[in-house]
């Protein structure tokens, strides 16, 4: 999994075991995760991450497109997957408010049709890659 953007980690969770694919796992529901200070009071969370995975530390800077962890199964997930946003606080809970994500410099597939749009709206069921991929 490579960093969404230029930021410095805030915190790292590394501990918890994958599940099984179709068990719900334990708490946190987050499971494995890094929260990410993009800046401009924004914060990205990227979770469900494979234990023992993290390649970054709290404090530490990174770039976007560097390789930071593996997708896992850990927390509360039924398959292996990234769960990824971005919030307005580097705390967790009721209280946090999410914010859009703009993704650029893609393709996206949308019912089958593959388009190159300026900046992607994602809906439920979308893919994107990479322009070049």
């Amino acid at each position: 999994m490579l960093s969404p953007a230029d930021g410095t980690v805030v915190s790292v969770s590394d501990v918890h075991p994958d599940e099984p694919v179709g068990n719900i796992g334990q708490n946190p529901s987050t499971g494995n995760h890094i929260l990410l200070d993009i800046g401009s009071g924004r914060y990205a969370v990227l979770a469900h991450l494979q234990q023992g995975s993290a390649r970054v530390s709290k404090g530490q800077r990174v770039r976007l497109g560097q390789q930071i962890a593996a997708v896992g199964d850990s927390g509360d997930s039924l398959v292996p997957h990234l769960h990824l946003h971005v919030q307005d606080s580097p705390d967790f809970g009721e209280h946090v408010r999410t914010l859009p994500i703009v993704f650029r410099n893609v393709v996206l597939i949308r019912a089958g049709s593959e388009s190159t749009p300026a900046e992607a709206d994602l809906r439920r069921g979308d893919h994107i890659r990479r322009i070049g991929d």
